[in-house]
């Protein structure tokens, strides 16, 4: 939506307006509170509270969890923390699968490579802030900690898991394949069988490749709307192919599965008696 407004001007006010806003909450940013917390919106402190979003709402879970161990240590239920462990491991994974996009776009967005006007260099997004200021600094040194642990960790964290975990899911009893569905699934389970193990992984980096396109190129340039069409005609290309190879494969399965019930019933027909023998009287050719 962003692409769509920004490469053009002939929109009308209010869906610009509507645009911005919907934009600023999809990217974590609440313009509602700006008024009371004016430091909060400083580039310095809306990068700090995007990185610490994620963080915030993993301590969150984590105090849920030790309420309920706590509450379960004076009450002792047998399944009640199991199943609290499962749903809280959900829930931090989706805090971080849900501020990925918006914590990369912002990380690469500051890292871009600083603009030269007259011997001064400034931030292309902030151009206001030049690269020899402490601010600049300050957003430097939060980037690379985002690119350790946000654009490079999650999507090592969740390939580690899928590859540990899923590959053993095949050889698990029915319980234990039942409780990694329980907070690994949501990864793996929206998709066919044979895509499980990938396609999520290909979700995220066409995320990311998004995120890149939005953040390191210039909006004004033709080369983002060229890779920004690339990265949706490429997700486009392989849904579609993964849609025809699933059709095929169904329909091979139709169709021997036909075959064989066409053979059964041909095996069926052989077996079947002509007629009933039971009044048949030899006759003797003599006679």
């Amino acid at each position: 939506m962003d692409f769509m407004v920004s490469s053009a001007n002939g929109w009308p006010q209010k869906v610009v307006a509507a645009q911005n806003y919907l934009s600023s909450y999809w990217n974590l940013y609440f313009p509602s509170i700006s008024c009371d917390l004016p430091s909060l919106f400083t580039p310095v402190g809306k990068f700090a509270f995007l990185l610490l979003l994620p963080v915030v709402c993993m301590a969150i879970v984590g105090l849920y969890f030790v309420i309920l161990l706590t509450y379960n240590k004076v009450l002792p239920h047998e399944r009640r923390m199991e199943n609290v462990h499962f749903k809280c491991r959900q829930s931090a994974f989706f805090c971080l699968s849900f501020s990925y996009f918006p914590i990369v776009k912002q990380t690469l967005s500051i890292l871009r490579p600083c603009h030269n006007d007259r011997d001064v260099l400034y931030m292309p997004n902030f151009p206001w802030i030049e690269c020899t200021s402490n601010t600049y600094n300050t957003l430097t040194a939060l980037g690379v900690v985002s690119v350790v642990f946000y654009v490079f960790g999650f999507p090592l964290l969740l390939i580690s898991l899928l590859f540990l975990f899923f590959r053993k899911r095949k050889n698990m009893s029915p319980e234990d394949r039942q409780k990694l569905d329980a907070w690994l699934g949501p990864v793996y389970l929206p998709y066919k069988p044979k895509y499980q193990l990938y396609f999520e992984i290909f979700m995220l980096f066409r995320r990311l490749s998004l995120a890149i396109a939005l953040s390191m190129i210039s909006s004004s340039s033709t080369l983002q709307t060229f890779v920004l069409l690339s990265s949706i005609f490429l997700f486009l290309l392989v849904t579609l192919a993964t849609l025809v190879i699933w059709l095929l494969e169904n329909g091979e399965c139709n169709v021997s599965a036909g075959e064989d019930e066409n053979s059964n019933d041909e095996e069926r027909s052989h077996l079947q008696p002509v007629g009933d023998l039971r009044g048949y009287v030899p006759i003797d050719e003599g006679t």
